[in-house]
């Protein structure tokens, strides 16, 4: 049994694939030329929390459910030549923010065994997503005007049932561990109940341990992902004030380092507990569309095994 805290932020410039992007730039291209942005993020935060529940019938096979909770909050600005505002259509200044928050998606996966030699192991993970978040949320109405959906990344969930397949390798020696990962996300169906379905996810990770004594390990990994932009369109009205409204603007290549120290309980009344943490810091991006940069996340976990 075990619970996980993730927490990202977005802050600085906006891009443009690898490049910074102008307020003007923004305006023009990063949403229509019906519909230009008046609006972009300064900063947007996520937090998840996820209870993971593990049992294992046989020596090789590992069940495990994964409810999760998130919360998301953004603040926009006034893009510097900006159009006028559209009448009817609420505005969000920004000033305050705004925030969602609630239950996200449920995963449920299998973990198979598929190789165990001394110092070596394969693992096959086969999981699904249950769109138990909602994909739907709205702004409320101030003052008779209607903000209509909240902007594609603040949904709680993808809104659709989600594959999760994954090879896992872990080799160890001594003090030292190694291993290695590919992972994806595949959307099952063409679209949620709001008209969309988020991109595809193929991600790559490898990673290095080593034991600075016999209960603390540091670690550092490289991970490379590979998303592709929103398919689809809202069916409902949004009001479509910047580059977060639009789903070209969404996805991309990221690489990151990750650095991380676990420790773990060998003996005492709290044996079978483990603590860890890792700071995940962005190397490099390439954007699809206009987006705000990454600044990084910050993830703990707490695991007690028995």
């Amino acid at each position: 049994i075990g619970y996980q805290f993730m927490h990202s932020r977005r802050g600085g410039d906006m891009r443009h694939g690898s490049h910074a992007a102008s307020d003007q730039e923004v305006v023009q291209n990063a949403c229509r030329p019906t519909a230009q942005c008046r609006f972009t993020p300064t900063y947007m935060n996520m937090s998840m929390h996820m209870l993971n529940i593990m049992y294992a019938p046989t020596d090789w096979l590992n069940i495990m459910l994964m409810p999760q909770f998130m919360s998301m909050d953004m603040n926009l600005r006034e893009l510097e030549g900006r159009p006028p505002a559209v009448l009817g259509v609420h505005e969000h200044s920004g000033i305050a923010g705004h925030a969602t928050g609630g239950v996200g998606d449920t995963i449920f996966a299998a973990l198979i065994k598929l190789w165990d030699q001394q110092g070596h192991q394969l693992h096959m993970g086969v999981g699904f997503s249950a769109p138990t978040g909602a994909a739907d949320l709205q702004f409320r109405r101030i003052a008779r005007a209607d903000g209509g959906l909240v902007h594609f990344g603040m949904q709680l969930g993808s809104g659709t049932w989600d594959f999760l397949p994954s090879v896992t390798y872990n080799g160890m020696y001594g003090d030292w561990s190694w291993g290695a990962q590919l992972s994806g996300t595949v959307r099952m169906e063409q679209a949620n109940k709001s008209g969309y379905r988020l991109g595809n996810i193929f991600q790559t990770t490898a990673w290095g341990s080593y034991h600075i004594t016999s209960w603390l390990a540091a670690s550092v990994r490289g991970v490379y992902t590979l998303q592709d932009s929103i398919q689809g369109d809202f069916n409902a009205f949004n009001g479509r004030t910047g580059p977060m409204d639009f789903p070209a603007n969404y996805g991309g290549r990221f690489w990151d380092v990750g650095f991380g120290l676990t420790a773990r309980a060998l003996t005492g009344d709290l044996v079978g507990n483990s603590l860890s943490f890792e700071w995940l810091q962005p190397v490099a991006d390439d954007f699809n569309g206009y987006q705000l940069e990454r600044e990084g996340a910050l993830s703990a976990a707490w695991n007690v095994s028995f």
